[in-house]
């Protein structure tokens, strides 16, 4: 059972499942608890946290009461308490000598903020709150709020972006406090736990919400078709900032197999990506994943942006479309790869010449393959040669090569790259790699080799 705590308001939570069951629960959590506000930039107050110290204050109890030690003495717990500025649009900066404790204290107790990594985080981390001046009240409130690193870098609406959004200083505070003079409308993504409320985003007014519940519908929809046959949950994964859910077709695949007699059961599927927090366009992308193996061939891509309404008979129809037609492409183009031979029949492979001609041309073969999917281009050059050089040592050359065999290989290699460690780099090479079955395994003469 998925527990819900302050700890799943820190930028750094993420679980990980394989059930449609678990997933459903820990969403449905999550949109319970996430806050879509329409405000204005002028409204909108930060306070710039530039210290660190803790301070001694009276404990108490949820009722409020003051605890006492055994001996009748009044004990005393230990808050994170920093020196401060508040920032303003209109008034830059004022400083507030008495905000530190008061802000602070109450925060800790009317907010509930007593997860010490969550304090880690604002305090050492973040170093920013913002405080909302919410004067549609019938009594004008000053709404408190910790904010999330990430918000920070949702803010290019208002001409900032870069590493320096994530350098927590008082400059930066005051630029983006000076950016709010604009008085942009703006939508405010919060989620809260126990009476502590974070800010995850800071996006524009048009924005429109894309339930993750869409997962479910797409999911259901795509199995009454009939054509896939069920869907399997293969993996999911759920942060503040990202929900993926990567679900396979294993009926598809035998069927596949059984048309097209492929040496290795191919799996398709489908990878979903939505975010509640306006941090990725909602995508489909079409997968196809070799049995007995964690490494995904990416194909074509659905997405669609946080404006609009979004219809999911709209997707469906663009998923049958983009992707699921496009699935029989793959096992086609392996299966006409099994009859094009690296290895000349010619050849000798019980004689050194047999031999060193069979590993000049496939190493041929495979540069000349790096070079038609562009992977120097996808993750740079001193990698690419990392990984080439290392894919040509793991060759028997000894043994009889098709294309086939190369291409499979090259599929693998995103698993197989443990050195990669940006996922960037890993997406990139991921989608390099997917083109695979389809490009010419002959070899370019620039790059020949003699044995």
């Amino acid at each position: 059972m998925f527990k819900y705590d302050e700890n799943a308001l820190l930028d750094s939570f993420e679980v990980t499942g394989n059930t449609f069951e678990e997933l459903k629960e820990v969403t449905e959590t999550l949109t319970k608890n996430t806050h879509f506000m329409k405000w204005h930039s002028a409204d909108i107050e930060l306070l710039s946290l530039d210290g660190r110290r803790t301070h001694e204050v009276p404990k108490v109890d949820k009722n409020g009461n003051t605890v006492r030690n055994k001996d009748g003495s009044i004990k005393m717990e230990s808050i994170p308490v920093v020196t401060s500025t508040v920032l303003t649009p209109f008034n830059l900066p004022t400083a507030h000598p008495n905000i530190p404790i008061d802000t602070l204290l109450k925060a800790y107790r009317e907010s509930s903020v007593k997860t010490p990594e969550l304090l880690k985080e604002w305090t050492e981390v973040v170093k920013l709150a913002i405080v909302f001046n919410d004067n549609n009240a019938l009594k004008k409130q000053k709404k408190f709020y910790l904010a999330s690193a990430n918000a920070l870098q949702t803010m290019d609406r208002f001409g900032m972006a870069g590493d320096f959004l994530l350098t927590p200083c008082i400059e930066r505070d005051i630029m983006i406090a000076k950016q709010f003079e604009k008085d942009l409308g703006v939508t405010v993504i919060a989620r809260s736990c126990n009476g502590t409320k974070k800010i995850f985003s800071i996006l524009s007014d048009k924005y429109t919400h894309i339930d993750q519940s869409i997962l479910f519908d797409i999911v259901k929809k795509i199995e009454t078709a009939g054509d896939m046959g069920p869907a399997k949950c293969y993996q999911w994964n759920v942060s503040n900032f990202f929900t993926k859910l990567y679900i396979e077709f294993p009926e598809k695949a035998d069927e596949l197999s059984r048309l097209y007699g492929l040496k290795k059961v191919m799996i398709p599927g489908i990878l979903m990506t939505t975010s509640d927090t306006g941090d990725s366009s909602f995508k489909v992308r079409g997968t196809w994943r070799v049995e007995g193996s964690n490494s995904l061939v990416v194909n074509s891509e659905v997405k669609r942006k946080h404006i609009g309404e979004i219809n999911t008979d709209d997707v469906i129809e663009d998923i049958s479309k983009e992707i699921f037609a496009e699935y029989a492409k793959l096992p086609e183009a392996l299966c006409d790869l099994m009859a094009h031979d690296v290895t000349d029949p010619a050849w000798d492979l019980t004689t050194t010449a047999g031999l060193k001609a069979n590993q000049a041309e496939i190493e041929n073969v495979i540069k000349t393959a790096f070079k038609r999917l562009g992977i120097v281009k996808a993750i740079g050059k001193k990698t690419e040669k990392k990984l080439r050089e290392a894919l040509v040592d793991e060759m028997d050359v000894s043994i009889r090569y098709t294309a086939y065999d190369i291409a499979m290989s090259i599929l693998s290699l995103p698993e197989r790259a443990v050195f990669m460690d940006k996922e960037k780099d890993i997406s990139q090479l991921q989608k390099a790699c997917g083109n695979a079955p389809f490009i010419k395994y002959d070899v370019d003469s620039s790059v020949i080799l003699t044995a």
